[in-house]
């Protein structure tokens, strides 16, 4: 008999005076480890508002059925009076859970079955995020998801940020795209860093500079994810569509000069999403309110990338990226740069940097000599 699966909800976000479609459920179990789940209110029964205060009151969290995730999620969005940070938040946490599960279970027999199950609750989290910024614009999603704070792992925080900023970014470079080159894309960005379920978590929480070795075992996780994902077999993923994504997850690492890794591809040897996610990565990374302390502006985020353009990043994604985020005219220079390992995936406590020699400057004396020696 399979065991059930339950996910957590809070208590506030309940709607009174109306019936809800979902089962109540309070781990009763003092035992830490052990759960044992009691039910408080059935399904399409109306909840009160003060059985809603009470469980505020005496209940620190609710369990929902993940069977019944969707049902409750649909009464959620379908709220006019939760702000639109908050539903964004909801969707974020119930990405961010099926990606735990992914990345935390270790045991790989066991966890076919369940790996193949996870894959497809992350499917089912990107039509919602796909359905949710329909009429949003980048820098619109940016905004929203700044104003969303959340305490996991940068890993999870950070993929589930680059599936929205994909999904807008092909939405706008190619406007009439399907759902399911939306979800492809949403899913390549959910699942890019899928091969650092390998890696040791104190490699990857190490938020110093890493060692060459330790940087090495990083270097690994395309390849790791390449690994998993080509196994999974999946309904609901069409070949197609798992080979698109399979592509991504191997290739985000590429750089179209071919100093990327782990197979030093250049140009047209990379595919399209692997590009656009290469450069949402890159984005989110250095404007992420969870990865620095200081996080990069719109305009000095998009000035820093430019200095990639041709050897991390292809110009003409680029140049279509600027105009996805609003038309941003990056006026001015920046003598500032990221060394080319620069890994976005890694959180660090500063970025970097690494002073650029100003061109433009010595063009300008030679042209001040050239005029003085001809007065």
């Amino acid at each position: 008999m399979r065991k059930k699966r339950y996910f957590s909800i809070s208590a506030d976000l309940l709607q009174g005076g109306k019936p809800s479609a979902i089962d109540l459920y309070v781990n009763s179990s003092t035992v830490q480890g052990r759960d044992e789940f009691v039910k408080i209110h059935h399904r399409f029964k109306e909840l009160s508002q003060i059985e809603i205060n009470t469980y505020v009151l005496k209940y620190h969290q609710l369990y929902v059925l993940e069977s019944q995730r969707k049902l409750y999620l649909r009464e959620v969005f379908g709220r006019e009076d939760l702000k639109d940070a908050k539903k964004t938040e909801i969707m974020k946490n119930v990405a961010i859970d099926h990606l735990k599960l992914i990345f935390n279970s270790q045991n790989e027999k066991e966890g076919e079955n369940l790996f193949e199950n996870d894959v497809m609750s992350c499917r089912d989290s990107v039509l919602e995020m796909i359905e949710f910024i329909e009429n949003k614009s980048l820098r619109q999603m940016q905004k929203v998801l700044g104003e969303v704070y959340t305490h996991d792992s940068y890993t999870y925080d950070h993929s589930v940020n680059v599936a929205f900023y994909s999904i807008i970014f092909l939405k706008f470079y190619r406007p009439h795209s399907s759902k399911e080159e939306l979800l492809t894309i949403g899913l390549s960005g959910l699942l890019h860093d899928l091969g650092k379920r390998k890696i040791s978590t104190t490699i990857l929480n190490n938020p110093g500079q890493l060692s060459d070795e330790q940087f090495n075992q990083i270097k690994k996780h395309p390849e790791y994810g390449e690994q998993l994902m080509g196994a999974c077999s999946c309904s609901g993923i069409s070949s197609k569509m798992q080979r698109a994504i399979t592509k991504v997850i191997l290739e985000h690492h590429e750089n179209v000069n071919g100093t990327g890794y782990p197979s030093g591809l250049k140009g047209d040897e990379i595919s399209l999403y692997s590009k656009m996610v290469a450069i949402t990565d890159f984005f989110d990374a250095i404007t992420s309110y969870r990865s620095y302390h200081e996080p990069l502006s719109y305009e000095s985020a998009l000035v820093l990338m430019e200095n990639s353009v041709g050897k991390k990043i292809d110009k003409k994604l680029f140049d279509n990226f600027k105009d996805c985020v609003g038309g941003v005219i990056t006026k001015g220079n920046t003598f500032l740069e990221l060394p080319d390992d620069f890994d976005p995936c890694q959180p660090t406590n500063v970025l970097p940097f690494k002073k650029r020699e100003p061109k433009y400057i010595k063009k300008d004396i030679n042209q001040n000599r050239k005029v003085k020696k001809a007065a």
